[in-house]
């Protein structure tokens, strides 16, 4: 949301953010560089109406062409107010995905609740065509009203990886994500275990993200994720968990592959800036992983609900070949190159919303 806040001011247009949380300073400091107004409507977590009625005003008072909301609190607020106030085009942004294999009640539930919300804005724009199309496929109201526009990412000019390699004996996997059920982590662990029993040897593996503790299904899942690696003393000592990092680029370039084991997905952010660092991935068959990883060209897909065949994905990427590894490792960053540079993206918002804006 940032980078595309900062390009639309780069390129003439008058931005302004509204921040709802003011102890969130995720990358305010650079919007405050590029002197972009932001609007800091704190919210009261035991008083909602609060906050509905603040960014009512900033709304209603703004003069602005386009408003546009991410994630779901701010989406379902927007739509809530659009029924009131017609000032400006209402774009929502989904940024996640409903198909997969995790097909937990409550989460469907959301996604429909969502979904149902979504007909008062003026159109939706995804971050995955797999989520575009169960948009479309479930709301008829849609038809004609979302888009799909990959995420974008300041990448410069390539730079081939030429002494990219790795060492078959010592594979080094890295796993990026907070450690709730939908990740997959028990899966994970058993396909490792499989893996073992086959090759008698291990990779070593650094998990990098939160424990996530904040529900009772989320807490049941970490005990059970410790239980099992207790179980498995080789694999515990082969497993690292690293914690919070802000900035992944030593571990991109000290690991050979991102393991994604994830239920669903939308586009993961960190899938792509591992493409444009040159790394190949092994991820879950789900949602829009298929695009980005392509199966056999810039990494290895699998069942995420078979042990086995996530076992399987790892004997693949240790058969290359040093030369098979670095011709993967170019076309990750060739792909990412032309498919998910931020000047892209924000040439396809921007001519998403002078479209909006004429009709």
């Amino acid at each position: 949301m940032v980078n595309l806040a900062c390009s639309l001011h780069d390129r003439g247009h008058r931005v302004e953010v509204c921040i709802y949380r003011s102890s969130a300073n995720f990358f305010k400091k650079r919007l405050i560089e590029k002197n972009i107004k932001i609007l800091n409507c704190d919210s009261n977590s035991k008083n909602k109406f609060t906050l509905i009625a603040s960014l009512y005003l900033f709304v209603y008072r703004g003069n602005y062409d386009i408003t546009m909301s991410f994630l779901d609190m701010p989406n379902l607020i927007l739509e809530f107010i659009s029924k009131f106030i017609r000032k400006s085009v209402l774009v929502v942004s989904e940024r996640s995905s409903y198909k997969g294999f995790y097909n937990h009640r409550l989460f469907l539930l959301k996604g429909h609740f969502r979904g149902f919300f979504h007909s008062f804005a003026d159109h939706v724009v995804t971050n995955s065509i797999t989520q575009k199309i169960w948009l479309n496929t479930q709301y008829r109201s849609l038809a004609n009203k979302v888009t799909c526009i990959y995420n974008g990412f300041r990448i410069g000019s390539i730079k081939p990886k030429q002494n990219r390699t790795f060492d078959k004996a010592h594979l080094k996997l890295l796993a990026v994500g907070r450690t709730s059920p939908e990740k997959n982590i028990i899966n994970l662990i058993h396909g490792l275990n499989l893996f073992f029993k086959e090759n008698n040897w291990l990779p070593s593996i650094s998990w990098v993200g939160t424990r996530d503790l904040s529900s009772t299904l989320s807490k049941e899942y970490n005990k059970q994720i410790d239980e099992l690696l207790d179980s498995l003393p080789l694999i515990k000592n082969k497993w690292e968990w690293v914690g919070e990092i802000d900035d992944l680029r030593y571990f991109y370039k000290n690991h050979d592959y991102l393991i994604l084991p994830s239920m669903y997905e939308g586009l993961p952010n960190v899938v792509c800036e591992a493409l444009i660092e040159g790394m190949p991935v092994l991820a879950s068959d789900v949602c829009d992983n298929g695009n980005l990883v392509k199966d056999g060209e810039r990494g290895f897909l699998f069942d995420p609900r078979s042990p086995q065949d996530i076992s399987s994905a790892i004997s693949l990427c240790t058969n290359l070949s040093d030369e098979e590894y670095l011709d993967i490792s170019r076309d990750c960053q060739k792909y990412s190159h032309e498919n998910l540079n931020l000047d892209n993206q924000v040439i396809k918002f921007e001519n998403l919303f002078y479209q909006l804006l004429a009709c």
